[in-house]
Protein backbone atom coordinates (compact mmCIF):
# COMPACT_ATOMS: atom_id res chain seq x y z
CA UNK A 1 0.00 0.00 0.00
CA UNK A 2 2.81 2.40 0.89
CA UNK A 3 4.49 1.67 -2.43
CA UNK A 4 1.27 2.48 -4.31
CA UNK A 5 0.84 5.78 -2.43
CA UNK A 6 4.47 6.66 -3.06
CA UNK A 7 4.04 5.94 -6.76
CA UNK A 8 0.93 8.19 -6.95
CA UNK A 9 2.82 11.03 -5.26
CA UNK A 10 5.69 10.72 -7.75
CA UNK A 11 3.20 10.68 -10.64
CA UNK A 12 1.49 13.86 -9.34
CA UNK A 13 4.80 15.71 -9.02
CA UNK A 14 5.81 14.67 -12.53
CA UNK A 15 2.43 15.81 -13.91
CA UNK A 16 2.78 19.25 -12.28
CA UNK A 17 6.30 19.67 -13.65
CA UNK A 18 5.25 18.64 -17.16
CA UNK A 19 2.25 21.00 -17.06
CA UNK A 20 4.39 23.95 -15.91
CA UNK A 21 7.00 23.26 -18.58
CA UNK A 22 4.25 23.01 -21.19
CA UNK A 23 2.66 26.29 -20.15
CA UNK A 24 6.02 28.10 -20.13
CA UNK A 25 6.93 26.64 -23.52
CA UNK A 26 3.54 27.64 -24.96
CA UNK A 27 3.73 31.19 -23.64
CA UNK A 28 7.32 31.64 -24.82
CA UNK A 29 6.29 30.20 -28.18
CA UNK A 30 3.59 32.90 -28.45
CA UNK A 31 6.00 35.62 -27.33
CA UNK A 32 8.53 34.59 -29.95
CA UNK A 33 5.84 35.20 -32.54
CA UNK A 34 5.08 38.74 -31.35
CA UNK A 35 2.07 37.91 -29.20
CA UNK A 36 2.36 40.11 -26.10
CA UNK A 37 0.44 40.22 -22.85
CA UNK A 38 -2.50 42.12 -24.34
CA UNK A 39 -3.05 39.44 -26.97
CA UNK A 40 -2.48 36.73 -24.37
CA UNK A 41 -5.31 38.30 -22.38
CA UNK A 42 -7.57 38.05 -25.40
CA UNK A 43 -6.66 34.38 -25.81
CA UNK A 44 -7.21 33.70 -22.13
CA UNK A 45 -10.51 35.61 -22.20
CA UNK A 46 -11.97 33.15 -24.68
CA UNK A 47 -11.35 30.40 -22.16
CA UNK A 48 -11.74 32.06 -18.76
CA UNK A 49 -14.30 34.75 -19.54
CA UNK A 50 -13.99 38.52 -19.02
CA UNK A 51 -13.69 38.47 -15.22
CA UNK A 52 -10.90 35.92 -15.20
CA UNK A 53 -8.87 37.37 -18.06
CA UNK A 54 -6.88 39.89 -16.02
CA UNK A 55 -6.03 37.44 -13.24
CA UNK A 56 -5.09 34.66 -15.65
CA UNK A 57 -2.89 37.00 -17.67
CA UNK A 58 -1.08 38.14 -14.52
CA UNK A 59 -0.45 34.50 -13.56
CA UNK A 60 0.92 33.86 -17.04
CA UNK A 61 3.20 36.88 -16.59
CA UNK A 62 4.49 35.42 -13.34
CA UNK A 63 5.13 32.06 -15.02
CA UNK A 64 7.14 33.88 -17.65
CA UNK A 65 9.19 35.44 -14.88
CA UNK A 66 8.29 38.94 -16.05
CA UNK A 67 9.63 41.56 -13.65
CA UNK A 68 7.44 44.50 -12.62
CA UNK A 69 7.93 47.43 -14.98
CA UNK A 70 9.07 45.38 -17.99
CA UNK A 71 5.57 44.84 -19.35
CA UNK A 72 4.56 48.14 -21.04
CA UNK A 73 1.57 49.92 -19.52
CA UNK A 74 -1.11 50.89 -22.07
CA UNK A 75 -1.91 54.62 -21.88
CA UNK A 76 -3.66 57.43 -23.71
CA UNK A 77 -1.76 60.69 -24.20
CA UNK A 78 -2.51 64.26 -25.28
CA UNK A 79 -0.81 67.60 -25.59
CA UNK A 80 -1.24 70.10 -22.75
CA UNK A 81 -3.55 72.89 -23.86
CA UNK A 82 -4.62 76.39 -22.83
CA UNK A 83 -8.29 76.72 -21.90
CA UNK A 84 -10.72 78.25 -19.42
CA UNK A 85 -11.13 76.59 -16.03
CA UNK A 86 -14.53 76.51 -14.40
CA UNK A 87 -15.87 75.30 -11.05
CA UNK A 88 -19.58 75.20 -10.42
CA UNK A 89 -22.23 73.95 -8.02
CA UNK A 90 -25.10 72.02 -9.59
CA UNK A 91 -28.61 72.10 -8.17
CA UNK A 92 -32.14 71.42 -9.37
CA UNK A 93 -35.26 73.50 -9.07
CA UNK A 94 -38.13 75.11 -10.93
CA UNK A 95 -39.02 78.32 -12.71
CA UNK A 96 -41.07 80.12 -10.10
CA UNK A 97 -42.40 83.06 -12.08
CA UNK A 98 -41.67 86.27 -13.84
CA UNK A 99 -39.74 89.14 -12.38
CA UNK A 100 -42.09 91.30 -10.31
CA UNK A 101 -41.86 95.09 -10.49
CA UNK A 102 -43.75 96.86 -7.68
CA UNK A 103 -45.95 99.73 -8.84
CA UNK A 104 -45.55 102.75 -6.53
CA UNK A 105 -46.19 106.50 -6.63
CA UNK A 106 -43.96 109.23 -5.22
CA UNK A 107 -46.85 111.44 -4.13
CA UNK A 108 -49.85 110.92 -1.89
CA UNK A 109 -53.18 110.64 -3.66
CA UNK A 110 -56.18 108.54 -4.54
CA UNK A 111 -56.02 105.81 -7.18
CA UNK A 112 -57.92 107.06 -10.22
CA UNK A 113 -57.97 104.04 -12.58
CA UNK A 114 -56.43 100.66 -13.35
CA UNK A 115 -56.32 100.23 -17.13
CA UNK A 116 -55.73 96.45 -17.02
CA UNK A 117 -57.11 93.52 -15.05
CA UNK A 118 -54.93 90.93 -13.28
CA UNK A 119 -53.34 88.59 -15.83
CA UNK A 120 -53.80 90.93 -18.81
CA UNK A 121 -50.90 91.16 -21.28
CA UNK A 122 -49.41 94.67 -21.42
CA UNK A 123 -47.23 96.14 -24.13
CA UNK A 124 -44.19 98.27 -23.34
CA UNK A 125 -45.08 101.96 -22.78
CA UNK A 126 -48.80 101.38 -22.07
CA UNK A 127 -50.42 103.35 -19.22
CA UNK A 128 -51.08 100.82 -16.44
CA UNK A 129 -52.52 102.83 -13.52
CA UNK A 130 -52.92 106.49 -12.58
CA UNK A 131 -53.68 108.62 -9.53
CA UNK A 132 -56.40 111.24 -9.24
CA UNK A 133 -55.05 114.39 -10.98
CA UNK A 134 -57.90 116.87 -10.67
CA UNK A 135 -55.99 119.23 -8.41
CA UNK A 136 -52.85 118.96 -10.52
CA UNK A 137 -54.85 119.59 -13.72
CA UNK A 138 -56.20 122.82 -12.24
CA UNK A 139 -52.70 123.95 -11.30
CA UNK A 140 -51.50 123.16 -14.81
CA UNK A 141 -54.38 125.05 -16.39
CA UNK A 142 -53.75 128.07 -14.14
CA UNK A 143 -49.99 128.09 -14.88
CA UNK A 144 -50.63 127.94 -18.62
CA UNK A 145 -53.00 130.90 -18.44
CA UNK A 146 -50.41 132.85 -16.44
CA UNK A 147 -47.72 131.98 -18.95
CA UNK A 148 -49.75 133.16 -21.94
CA UNK A 149 -50.67 136.42 -20.12
CA UNK A 150 -47.04 137.13 -19.15
CA UNK A 151 -45.87 136.28 -22.66
CA UNK A 152 -48.03 139.13 -24.07
CA UNK A 153 -46.88 141.50 -21.32
CA UNK A 154 -43.26 140.65 -22.10
CA UNK A 155 -43.82 141.38 -25.81
CA UNK A 156 -45.25 144.80 -24.78
CA UNK A 157 -42.25 145.42 -22.52
CA UNK A 158 -44.37 145.49 -19.37
CA UNK A 159 -42.46 142.70 -17.54
CA UNK A 160 -38.91 141.40 -17.51
CA UNK A 161 -37.70 138.24 -19.19
CA UNK A 162 -37.07 136.64 -15.76
CA UNK A 163 -40.74 137.03 -14.87
CA UNK A 164 -41.74 135.26 -18.09
CA UNK A 165 -39.22 132.54 -17.40
CA UNK A 166 -40.69 132.04 -13.91
CA UNK A 167 -44.21 131.34 -15.22
CA UNK A 168 -42.75 129.04 -17.90
CA UNK A 169 -41.03 126.93 -15.21
CA UNK A 170 -44.22 126.82 -13.15
CA UNK A 171 -46.03 125.33 -16.16
CA UNK A 172 -43.38 122.64 -16.67
CA UNK A 173 -43.44 121.78 -12.95
CA UNK A 174 -47.22 121.28 -13.12
CA UNK A 175 -46.82 119.03 -16.16
CA UNK A 176 -44.18 116.89 -14.37
CA UNK A 177 -46.42 116.64 -11.30
CA UNK A 178 -49.11 115.07 -13.46
CA UNK A 179 -46.66 112.64 -15.11
CA UNK A 180 -45.55 111.41 -11.68
CA UNK A 181 -49.10 110.22 -11.13
CA UNK A 182 -48.95 107.81 -14.09
CA UNK A 183 -47.26 104.39 -14.23
CA UNK A 184 -46.23 103.16 -17.70
CA UNK A 185 -45.14 99.58 -18.50
CA UNK A 186 -41.31 99.53 -18.61
CA UNK A 187 -41.30 96.37 -20.78
CA UNK A 188 -43.71 93.90 -22.34
CA UNK A 189 -45.38 91.99 -19.51
CA UNK A 190 -48.50 91.08 -17.58
CA UNK A 191 -50.62 92.75 -14.92
CA UNK A 192 -49.85 91.12 -11.59
CA UNK A 193 -51.70 91.35 -8.28
CA UNK A 194 -53.73 94.51 -7.67
CA UNK A 195 -53.44 95.40 -3.99
CA UNK A 196 -55.72 98.46 -3.63
CA UNK A 197 -59.05 99.60 -5.02
CA UNK A 198 -59.80 102.52 -7.32
CA UNK A 199 -60.47 105.63 -5.24
CA UNK A 200 -58.36 104.42 -2.32
CA UNK A 201 -55.76 106.80 -0.88
CA UNK A 202 -52.13 105.71 -1.02
CA UNK A 203 -49.00 107.14 0.49
CA UNK A 204 -45.57 107.48 -1.18
CA UNK A 205 -43.94 104.06 -1.77
CA UNK A 206 -47.12 102.08 -1.02
CA UNK A 207 -47.28 99.13 -3.43
CA UNK A 208 -50.56 99.47 -5.32
CA UNK A 209 -49.99 96.54 -7.73
CA UNK A 210 -47.27 94.42 -9.34
CA UNK A 211 -46.13 94.38 -12.94
CA UNK A 212 -44.83 91.03 -14.20
CA UNK A 213 -41.81 91.42 -16.46
CA UNK A 214 -41.85 88.53 -18.95
CA UNK A 215 -38.42 89.52 -20.26
CA UNK A 216 -36.91 88.10 -17.07
CA UNK A 217 -37.75 85.00 -15.01
CA UNK A 218 -36.40 83.39 -11.85
CA UNK A 219 -35.02 79.89 -11.44
CA UNK A 220 -35.37 78.90 -7.79
CA UNK A 221 -33.02 76.16 -6.54
CA UNK A 222 -31.99 74.73 -3.19
CA UNK A 223 -28.30 74.77 -2.23
CA UNK A 224 -27.16 72.31 0.43
CA UNK A 225 -25.72 73.68 3.65
CA UNK A 226 -22.19 72.49 2.81
CA UNK A 227 -22.05 74.60 -0.37
CA UNK A 228 -24.03 77.70 0.57
CA UNK A 229 -20.96 79.63 1.71
CA UNK A 230 -19.63 79.52 -1.86
CA UNK A 231 -22.73 81.11 -3.43
CA UNK A 232 -23.04 84.90 -3.49
CA UNK A 233 -25.22 87.45 -5.28
CA UNK A 234 -23.89 88.34 -8.72
CA UNK A 235 -22.35 84.97 -9.64
CA UNK A 236 -22.99 83.69 -13.15
CA UNK A 237 -25.16 80.63 -13.72
CA UNK A 238 -26.05 78.34 -16.61
CA UNK A 239 -29.61 76.98 -16.58
CA UNK A 240 -30.85 73.91 -18.47
CA UNK A 241 -34.61 73.35 -18.86
CA UNK A 242 -36.02 69.91 -19.69
CA UNK A 243 -38.92 71.37 -21.65
CA UNK A 244 -36.53 73.35 -23.87
CA UNK A 245 -33.82 70.80 -24.80
CA UNK A 246 -30.64 71.88 -26.54
CA UNK A 247 -30.61 75.42 -25.13
CA UNK A 248 -28.51 76.92 -22.35
CA UNK A 249 -29.88 79.98 -20.56
CA UNK A 250 -27.40 82.36 -18.97
CA UNK A 251 -28.39 83.89 -15.64
CA UNK A 252 -27.06 85.56 -12.52
CA UNK A 253 -27.64 84.88 -8.81
CA UNK A 254 -30.18 87.50 -7.74
CA UNK A 255 -30.75 86.55 -4.08
CA UNK A 256 -29.69 84.04 -1.43
CA UNK A 257 -32.16 83.26 1.35
CA UNK A 258 -30.73 83.67 4.87
CA UNK A 259 -32.82 80.73 6.14
CA UNK A 260 -31.98 77.00 6.07
CA UNK A 261 -35.19 75.18 5.23
CA UNK A 262 -36.68 71.96 6.60
CA UNK A 263 -35.31 68.46 6.49
CA UNK A 264 -33.52 69.10 3.22
CA UNK A 265 -31.19 71.54 5.02
CA UNK A 266 -31.03 73.77 1.95
CA UNK A 267 -31.10 77.49 1.30
CA UNK A 268 -33.13 78.97 -1.51
CA UNK A 269 -31.20 80.73 -4.26
CA UNK A 270 -32.96 82.73 -6.99
CA UNK A 271 -31.29 83.03 -10.38
CA UNK A 272 -32.46 85.82 -12.67
CA UNK A 273 -32.65 84.71 -16.33
CA UNK A 274 -33.29 86.95 -19.36
CA UNK A 275 -36.37 85.63 -21.21
CA UNK A 276 -36.59 87.91 -24.23
CA UNK A 277 -37.71 85.00 -26.41
CA UNK A 278 -40.55 84.38 -23.91
CA UNK A 279 -39.93 80.61 -24.10
CA UNK A 280 -39.53 80.04 -20.36
CA UNK A 281 -42.73 79.54 -18.37
CA UNK A 282 -43.40 79.21 -14.62
CA UNK A 283 -43.35 75.63 -13.32
CA UNK A 284 -40.74 74.32 -15.73
CA UNK A 285 -38.17 71.96 -14.19
CA UNK A 286 -34.59 73.24 -14.41
CA UNK A 287 -30.99 72.37 -13.61
CA UNK A 288 -28.67 75.22 -12.63
CA UNK A 289 -24.87 75.31 -12.62
CA UNK A 290 -23.70 78.24 -10.50
CA UNK A 291 -20.13 79.34 -11.28
CA UNK A 292 -18.13 79.66 -8.04
CA UNK A 293 -14.68 80.02 -9.66
CA UNK A 294 -13.51 80.87 -13.17
CA UNK A 295 -10.08 81.39 -14.69
CA UNK A 296 -9.38 82.35 -18.31
CA UNK A 297 -6.58 81.00 -20.51
CA UNK A 298 -4.82 78.68 -18.07
CA UNK A 299 -3.01 75.34 -18.22
CA UNK A 300 -5.87 72.87 -17.70
CA UNK A 301 -5.52 69.07 -17.72
CA UNK A 302 -7.93 66.21 -16.96
CA UNK A 303 -7.95 65.07 -13.34
CA UNK A 304 -7.29 61.56 -14.64
CA UNK A 305 -3.81 62.76 -15.68
CA UNK A 306 -2.76 63.35 -12.07
CA UNK A 307 -1.34 60.95 -9.51
CA UNK A 308 -1.12 61.76 -5.82
CA UNK A 309 2.13 60.86 -4.04
CA UNK A 310 3.49 61.46 -0.55
CA UNK A 311 5.33 64.50 -1.91
CA UNK A 312 2.33 65.92 -3.77
CA UNK A 313 0.77 65.58 -7.20
CA UNK A 314 2.66 64.42 -10.29
CA UNK A 315 1.88 63.98 -13.96
CA UNK A 316 3.73 61.79 -16.43
CA UNK A 317 5.40 63.21 -19.51
CA UNK A 318 6.00 61.10 -22.60
CA UNK A 319 9.56 60.52 -23.84
CA UNK A 320 9.46 58.96 -27.30
CA UNK A 321 12.57 57.17 -28.60
CA UNK A 322 14.43 58.62 -31.58
CA UNK A 323 13.56 55.57 -33.63
CA UNK A 324 9.95 54.47 -33.57
CA UNK A 325 9.48 51.31 -31.53
CA UNK A 326 6.35 49.16 -31.45
CA UNK A 327 5.08 46.94 -28.65
CA UNK A 328 4.22 43.27 -29.38
CA UNK A 329 0.59 44.43 -29.62
CA UNK A 330 1.53 46.90 -32.37
CA UNK A 331 1.36 50.15 -30.37
CA UNK A 332 4.06 52.83 -30.29
CA UNK A 333 6.39 52.52 -27.30
CA UNK A 334 7.65 55.35 -25.09
CA UNK A 335 8.91 56.05 -21.58
CA UNK A 336 6.98 57.81 -18.80
CA UNK A 337 8.81 60.66 -17.03
CA UNK A 338 7.50 61.85 -13.68
CA UNK A 339 6.81 65.60 -13.41
CA UNK A 340 6.13 67.33 -10.09
CA UNK A 341 3.34 69.86 -10.54
CA UNK A 342 1.56 72.58 -8.59
CA UNK A 343 -2.24 72.71 -8.63
CA UNK A 344 -4.10 76.00 -8.24
CA UNK A 345 -7.62 74.49 -8.32
CA UNK A 346 -9.08 71.08 -9.00
CA UNK A 347 -12.54 69.62 -9.49
CA UNK A 348 -13.85 66.18 -10.38
CA UNK A 349 -13.05 66.49 -14.08
CA UNK A 350 -10.12 68.87 -14.48
CA UNK A 351 -7.30 70.72 -12.73
CA UNK A 352 -5.84 74.20 -13.15
CA UNK A 353 -2.04 73.87 -13.15
CA UNK A 354 0.09 76.69 -11.75
CA UNK A 355 3.54 75.13 -12.34
CA UNK A 356 5.25 72.10 -13.83
CA UNK A 357 3.60 71.84 -17.28
CA UNK A 358 3.72 73.93 -20.44
CA UNK A 359 1.52 74.27 -23.50
CA UNK A 360 2.01 71.53 -26.11
CA UNK A 361 3.80 69.14 -23.74
CA UNK A 362 2.70 65.51 -24.24
CA UNK A 363 1.48 63.81 -21.07
CA UNK A 364 -0.34 60.66 -20.06
CA UNK A 365 -4.00 61.57 -19.58
CA UNK A 366 -5.47 58.14 -18.90
CA UNK A 367 -4.46 54.54 -18.34
CA UNK A 368 -6.81 51.58 -18.77
CA UNK A 369 -4.69 49.79 -16.15
CA UNK A 370 -4.20 50.92 -12.55
CA UNK A 371 -2.41 54.28 -12.44
CA UNK A 372 -0.20 52.98 -9.64
CA UNK A 373 1.59 50.80 -12.21
CA UNK A 374 3.06 53.89 -13.91
CA UNK A 375 6.27 55.17 -12.38
CA UNK A 376 9.15 57.36 -13.46
CA UNK A 377 10.88 55.45 -16.26
CA UNK A 378 8.03 52.98 -16.86
CA UNK A 379 7.66 51.61 -20.35
CA UNK A 380 4.35 52.63 -21.88
CA UNK A 381 2.53 51.80 -25.09
CA UNK A 382 0.45 54.62 -26.54
CA UNK A 383 -3.03 53.40 -27.48
CA UNK A 384 -4.51 56.69 -28.67
CA UNK A 385 -7.43 56.21 -31.04
CA UNK A 386 -6.80 57.39 -34.55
Amino acid sequence: MKQIRFSKKIALIVAVIVTAVGVMWGVNYLKDRGIGMDKLKMLVKSVTGKRGAEKAAEELGQLLGAEEGKTPVPVKTAGVGISDYLESITSFGTIKGFGEIPIKFKESGAIDKFFFKEGDRIRKGALVVSQDKREQNLKLEYSRIEYEKNKKLFELGAITKDKLRQTELETKTAELDIEKRHFYAPTHGFMGTIKVNEGEMVEPNDVVATFLDINNVFCEVGIIERDIGQVIVGQKARVYIDAIPGQIFEGVVDSVSPMIEGRSRTQTVKILIPNRSHLIKPGMFAKAEITIFESKNGIVVPSSALKKTDQGYVAFGVARPQEKELSPAGYEMATATEIAIGIARQNENSALIEKGLFEGQEIVIESPMAKEKIEDGSKIEIINEE
